[in-house]
């Protein structure tokens, strides 16, 4: 045997001669080896001006002076590359890649590779079953790779369990005792729970995994929902408090909404909000209807009313306790098959038609003659009429010249009579312009 079984340094030899050449290849070789550091492990032709002492590890597919020493270290020495063949297990520094190499026998591996597979890391402290990654720290970063390093922008934390009725979350703790926890907790649903102790917990909040629907404090216990959000609803339809939640038809337009009866009155001080007229006293017109009251003191309401059957609309005010009176509102317009009708806020109504009458023969007398052209269903009711006229024309000259209309009106239609100072007019036909004025009924 010459070399050692290691590093293969070579042996002194019994009565060797200039035993000094021996022994320096050896203390070369340990210099060589020992805490190896080289300057990059890529290169495959040796640099042009080496120093003495440099070295390198040759990349696959070395040429010139390297030729056929792939993974070898190259070391210049006395003028010269000397080539140390590594065996498996040797270690070495890469200046260029800052990191650890580990020869596996075949090639040089990152230190990093050889950890993708450890049992368990501890990171300022030790790892122990079932914390087989454990990290002490006061804070930790995790930051995408960017596009220009070639990474995507993203940064994305997984946890993924392996079935539904595992869990995925992430715990938080006091002192190591369990408080809050939100993920995937038993099933595939979104849950936040608290816990005061560690041992008991109630869910804050789940998010539904198909709908997206959240339900609070769990998915069917609403009073302790409502609880938890610190809302109570109203204890009647007329509970006014402050931040209660509303209870179905309560202030609102449905069946359920807050009936005034015969014994209440509808212009009396109350809460802001919308009842229902039912018969109830002191309403600006028969029959029953919406009522909206606005609240602005105690002692001054602003009320607005619509009849329900026929949407008449009126406004009062209660205003030092004082009653201002019904007002009606709106000009309202409409027009059927016998006419048109207008009603001002006040309930004055006027009804106009252009009736065409038939030719036919009038009706002689000693003062002229008359004629009778029928009756008109009036557009709209009056409960009082003031005034009723008409002008007869004729549809090629205008008015007709000597003719009179004469109209007897009721509350729902009119008689209409035209007369002329003589015997025997013009029998052609004609059209009467018809208006009637009163109170709207």
């Amino acid at each position: 045997m010459t070399d050692t079984t290691h590093l293969g340094l070579p042996f002194i030899e019994d009565s060797q001669a200039q035993k000094h050449v021996t022994h320096n290849e050896a203390l070369r070789i340990l210099d060589a080896v020992i805490q190896i550091v080289v300057d990059d492990m890529t290169r495959t032709a040796p640099p042009p001006s080496p120093a003495e002492g440099q070295r390198h590890v040759i990349a696959s597919g070395a040429t010139g002076a390297w030729a056929g020493h792939a993974a070898a270290i190259a070391t210049w020495q006395d003028g010269a590359w000397v080539f140390l063949a590594p065996k498996t297990g040797w270690r070495l520094w890469s200046v260029a890649d800052t990191s650890i190499f580990i020869f596996d026998g075949g090639a040089w591996q990152a230190l990093a590779p050889l950890a993708n597979d450890v049992g368990q890391l501890g990171v300022n402290t030790t790892a122990t079953t079932p914390n087989l990654l454990s990290v002490k720290s006061n804070a930790a970063l995790i930051a995408a790779i960017t596009t220009a390093d070639g990474g995507s922008g993203d940064a994305r934390l997984q946890i993924s369990k392996q079935a539904a009725a595992n869990t995925a979350s992430v715990f938080f703790s006091d002192n190591y005792s369990g408080r809050a926890e939100f993920g995937l907790t038993g099933d595939d649903h979104f849950r936040l729970k608290v816990s005061p102790d560690g041992a008991s917990w109630q869910d804050a909040f789940v998010i539904d995994k198909s709908t997206g629907n959240v339900a609070f404090h769990g998915f069917s216990d609403a009073a302790a929902m409502r609880s938890g959000l610190g809302l109570i609803k109203q204890v009647s339809l007329a509970d006014a408090t402050a931040d209660r939640v509303m209870t179905t038809g309560a202030f609102g337009l449905g069946g359920n909404v807050i009936n005034l009866t015969a014994a209440q009155s509808a212009n009396a001080s109350r809460p802001t909000g919308f009842y229902y007229c039912n018969g109830c006293s002191n309403m600006p017109t028969a029959g029953n209807g919406w009522l909206f009251v606005q609240q602005l003191a105690s002692d001054y309401c602003i009320f607005q009313f619509a009849n329900a059957s026929d949407g008449k609309r009126y406004t009062g005010e209660l205003l030092n306790n004082v009653w201002t009176g019904w007002t009606r509102q709106f000009m309202r317009i409409g027009s059927n098959a016998t006419g048109k009708w207008t009603i001002d806020p006040n309930g004055w109504q006027i009804c106009t038609q252009s009736i065409n009458v038939a030719a036919g023969a009038f009706t002689n007398s000693a003062w002229g003659s008359y004629r009778d052209c029928g009756s008109w269903a009036l557009p709209a009711n009056f409960s009082a009429i003031y005034g009723a006229w008409g002008q007869v024309v004729d549809g090629a000259v205008g008015s007709r010249s000597g003719y009179a209309s004469y109209i007897y009106a009721t509350f729902s239609s009119v008689s209409l009579y035209v007369s002329s100072p003589q015997n025997s007019p013009d029998s052609s036909t004609f059209t009467i312009n018809a208006v009637v004025m009163g109170l709207a009924a």
